[in-house]
Protein backbone atom coordinates (compact mmCIF):
# COMPACT_ATOMS: atom_id res chain seq x y z
CA UNK A 1 0.00 0.00 0.00
CA UNK A 2 2.74 2.15 0.80
CA UNK A 3 4.13 1.99 -2.80
CA UNK A 4 0.40 2.17 -4.36
CA UNK A 5 0.29 5.22 -2.46
CA UNK A 6 3.82 6.54 -3.82
CA UNK A 7 3.13 5.75 -7.13
CA UNK A 8 -0.19 8.09 -6.83
CA UNK A 9 1.54 10.88 -5.58
CA UNK A 10 1.13 10.87 -1.73
CA UNK A 11 3.91 11.53 0.31
CA UNK A 12 4.60 10.12 3.46
CA UNK A 13 4.04 13.70 5.38
CA UNK A 14 0.77 14.46 3.31
CA UNK A 15 -2.85 13.66 5.60
CA UNK A 16 -4.70 10.86 4.46
CA UNK A 17 -8.36 10.72 4.69
CA UNK A 18 -9.92 7.31 3.88
CA UNK A 19 -13.64 7.00 3.18
CA UNK A 20 -15.40 3.71 3.72
CA UNK A 21 -18.68 3.85 2.08
CA UNK A 22 -19.69 0.43 2.25
CA UNK A 23 -22.19 -1.16 3.84
CA UNK A 24 -24.21 -3.82 4.85
CA UNK A 25 -26.91 -2.73 3.26
CA UNK A 26 -28.60 0.43 1.14
CA UNK A 27 -30.18 1.65 4.32
CA UNK A 28 -27.06 1.62 6.20
CA UNK A 29 -25.37 3.42 3.04
CA UNK A 30 -24.86 7.34 3.51
CA UNK A 31 -25.61 9.18 0.12
CA UNK A 32 -22.57 9.17 -2.36
CA UNK A 33 -22.52 13.09 -2.45
CA UNK A 34 -22.23 13.25 1.49
CA UNK A 35 -19.39 11.45 0.73
CA UNK A 36 -17.87 13.72 -1.85
CA UNK A 37 -18.69 16.53 -0.15
CA UNK A 38 -16.79 15.86 3.03
CA UNK A 39 -13.70 14.57 0.98
CA UNK A 40 -13.61 17.46 -0.51
CA UNK A 41 -14.07 19.86 2.09
CA UNK A 42 -11.21 17.57 4.06
CA UNK A 43 -8.80 17.36 1.24
CA UNK A 44 -9.16 21.59 1.30
CA UNK A 45 -9.01 22.03 5.25
CA UNK A 46 -6.22 19.33 6.44
CA UNK A 47 -4.28 19.81 2.58
CA UNK A 48 -4.98 15.66 2.22
CA UNK A 49 -5.13 13.58 -0.47
CA UNK A 50 -8.43 11.58 -0.11
CA UNK A 51 -8.99 7.44 -0.79
CA UNK A 52 -12.46 5.95 -1.12
CA UNK A 53 -11.82 2.30 0.19
CA UNK A 54 -13.74 -0.39 -0.75
CA UNK A 55 -14.83 -4.24 -0.37
CA UNK A 56 -16.35 -7.59 -2.33
CA UNK A 57 -18.65 -5.81 -4.73
CA UNK A 58 -18.34 -2.26 -3.36
CA UNK A 59 -15.84 -0.82 -6.40
CA UNK A 60 -18.50 0.87 -8.33
CA UNK A 61 -19.86 3.01 -5.33
CA UNK A 62 -15.97 3.86 -4.75
CA UNK A 63 -16.00 4.67 -8.14
CA UNK A 64 -19.00 6.85 -8.25
CA UNK A 65 -17.77 8.64 -4.70
CA UNK A 66 -14.44 9.32 -6.86
CA UNK A 67 -16.05 10.62 -10.07
CA UNK A 68 -16.01 14.14 -10.13
CA UNK A 69 -14.46 14.93 -6.66
CA UNK A 70 -11.98 17.80 -6.67
CA UNK A 71 -9.28 17.38 -5.86
CA UNK A 72 -9.56 13.84 -7.58
CA UNK A 73 -9.99 11.02 -4.92
CA UNK A 74 -8.09 7.91 -5.30
CA UNK A 75 -9.58 4.37 -5.39
CA UNK A 76 -7.16 1.59 -4.45
CA UNK A 77 -6.50 -1.76 -6.33
CA UNK A 78 -8.52 -4.26 -4.18
CA UNK A 79 -6.72 -4.91 -1.38
CA UNK A 80 -6.07 -8.23 0.86
CA UNK A 81 -7.40 -7.83 5.07
CA UNK A 82 -3.48 -7.32 5.73
CA UNK A 83 -2.86 -4.70 2.97
CA UNK A 84 -6.40 -2.94 4.06
CA UNK A 85 -4.60 -2.13 7.80
CA UNK A 86 -1.80 -0.92 6.39
CA UNK A 87 -3.53 1.52 4.62
CA UNK A 88 -5.49 2.37 7.58
CA UNK A 89 -2.29 2.49 9.89
CA UNK A 90 -1.15 5.41 6.99
CA UNK A 91 -4.46 7.16 7.48
CA UNK A 92 -5.22 10.42 9.23
CA UNK A 93 -8.60 9.99 9.53
CA UNK A 94 -11.39 7.28 8.23
CA UNK A 95 -15.13 8.32 7.71
CA UNK A 96 -17.44 5.24 7.18
CA UNK A 97 -20.67 4.00 7.78
CA UNK A 98 -21.77 0.86 9.85
CA UNK A 99 -19.16 -1.76 8.52
CA UNK A 100 -16.63 -3.85 9.91
CA UNK A 101 -13.62 -1.66 8.49
CA UNK A 102 -14.31 1.18 10.70
CA UNK A 103 -13.99 -0.90 13.53
CA UNK A 104 -10.58 -1.77 12.31
CA UNK A 105 -9.79 1.81 12.21
CA UNK A 106 -10.65 2.34 15.52
CA UNK A 107 -9.28 -0.66 16.86
CA UNK A 108 -5.50 0.56 15.24
CA UNK A 109 -6.25 3.63 17.01
CA UNK A 110 -6.79 6.07 14.06
CA UNK A 111 -9.46 9.29 14.30
CA UNK A 112 -12.71 7.55 13.20
CA UNK A 113 -15.92 9.17 12.45
CA UNK A 114 -18.67 6.19 12.68
CA UNK A 115 -21.85 6.97 10.60
CA UNK A 116 -24.90 5.13 12.08
CA UNK A 117 -28.92 5.47 11.22
CA UNK A 118 -31.01 2.21 10.84
CA UNK A 119 -28.59 0.88 13.89
CA UNK A 120 -27.83 1.88 17.32
CA UNK A 121 -24.13 3.50 17.33
CA UNK A 122 -24.10 3.05 21.22
CA UNK A 123 -24.78 -0.90 20.97
CA UNK A 124 -22.92 -1.27 17.57
CA UNK A 125 -20.59 1.45 17.09
CA UNK A 126 -16.52 1.15 17.23
CA UNK A 127 -14.99 2.72 20.86
CA UNK A 128 -12.10 4.49 21.64
CA UNK A 129 -10.68 7.50 22.56
CA UNK A 130 -9.99 8.47 18.88
CA UNK A 131 -13.51 8.05 17.66
CA UNK A 132 -16.60 10.04 17.13
CA UNK A 133 -20.29 8.21 16.46
CA UNK A 134 -22.78 10.10 14.68
CA UNK A 135 -26.60 9.22 15.51
CA UNK A 136 -29.00 10.06 12.65
CA UNK A 137 -31.85 11.50 14.43
CA UNK A 138 -34.62 9.82 12.03
CA UNK A 139 -32.81 6.77 11.83
CA UNK A 140 -32.18 7.18 8.22
CA UNK A 141 -28.73 7.64 6.72
CA UNK A 142 -29.83 10.74 5.22
CA UNK A 143 -30.60 12.34 8.57
CA UNK A 144 -26.81 12.68 9.14
CA UNK A 145 -25.75 16.24 7.76
CA UNK A 146 -22.27 16.90 6.01
CA UNK A 147 -21.31 19.72 8.62
CA UNK A 148 -21.98 17.15 11.18
CA UNK A 149 -19.45 15.08 10.14
CA UNK A 150 -16.96 17.53 9.37
CA UNK A 151 -17.10 18.80 12.75
CA UNK A 152 -16.92 15.37 14.41
CA UNK A 153 -13.34 15.30 12.14
CA UNK A 154 -12.67 18.78 13.47
CA UNK A 155 -12.79 17.45 17.20
CA UNK A 156 -11.30 14.59 16.23
CA UNK A 157 -8.39 15.72 14.70
CA UNK A 158 -7.93 18.94 17.44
Amino acid sequence: MGRWLEDEGVKGVTPLVLLNPGSGGDQKRWAVEAFRRVGEELAVRLGARVAITWGPGEEPLARAIAHGTRPGALVPPPTTIIEMIALFRRATLVVGGDTGPVHVAAVLGVPTVGLYGPTSAKRNGPYGSRVVTIQSPSGRMDGISVESVLGAAQTLLR
